[in-house]
Formats: structure tokens, C-alpha cells, sequence
């Protein structure tokens, strides 16, 4: 039963890192504005390259963990990932990012809640529960 638990959160956390990446990766001109937004990132080259890379590492991470191909790789890469998208976050608390937080997609301005920090702890969180499960 456990492992049958754990293959689901696999399936889960992977669709929704592939789901997450989907909007990055079909418009990574959005995804660098957003990126902008957050202001700790340098404007320019690195900032328009890591807008074409990030998308694609999402779904490959997705990829990895749902068909475990690498599991291990995509877990630790995923908490990577979800470590710095918390970072950010907490460095932009309570303040409206012109193009949304980039979480599932670019949106409207919003503002960075605890909402929004809680939920990416959470995901960190089954990302952690599955390293652990390996």
C-alpha cells in the first residue's frame, strides 16, 4: 500500500511540475517579464536565457519523477527549484509583482501572499517525503 501511495505522489508532484512549466515554455518572453518583476535577477542575457531554460528543467523534472527516469536527479533538482521560487518569494512578501508570481503561469499583477509561500513549502515538502521514500 505504501508504495502504491508514493507512486501517486510521484504521479502528482511531476504533472503538476509539468503543468507549472507549460506557460514558461510556450511563452518565455512572459515568463522573463515576470522574472523582472522580482528584481533580484540581472536584466539581460542571463535573465532571457534562464526565461528559456527554466520552463523546459520544469517538465523534465516533471518527466523524471512521474516515469522515474532519474528520479532521484529530479527530486533534488525539483527542491532546488522550489528553494529559490521560495526565496524569491519571501524577499517580494506583501508586495505586487507586475506580471504575477510565475507559479502557473503569467498572470495579471499580483501580490506575493503567504498563501502562495505556503503552497510551495507544501510542494517542497512532498518532494522531501519522496527523497526520503527513494
Amino acid at each position: 500500500m505504501e508504495h502504491i501511495i508514493y507512486q501517486l505522489l510521484c504521479v502528482v508532484v511531476g504533472f503538476l511540475y509539468m503543468k507549472s512549466s507549460l506557460g514558461k515554455i510556450k511563452n518565455p518572453y512572459s515568463f522573463y517579464r515576470v522574472m523582472e518583476g522580482y528584481s533580484l535577477i540581472p536584466k539581460g542575457r542571463i535573465a532571457q536565457w534562464l526565461a528559456v531554460l527554466i520552463g523546459p528543467l520544469e517538465f523534465m523534472v516533471g518527466v523524471t519523477i512521474c516515469l522515474n527516469i532519474l528520479r532521484f536527479e529530479g527530486i533534488i533538482a525539483g527542491a532546488v527549484l522550489q528553494v529559490n521560487f521560495i526565496v524569491l518569494m519571501l524577499a517580494h512578501m506583501n508586495q505586487i509583482l507586475p506580471f504575477g508570481c510565475g507559479c502557473f503561469g503569467m498572470h495579471a499583477p499580483e501580490k506575493v501572499t503567504w498563501r502562495k509561500v505556503a503552497w510551495n513549502g507544501v510542494y517542497l515538502g512532498a518532494l522531501i517525503v519522496l527523497f526520503i521514500g527513494i
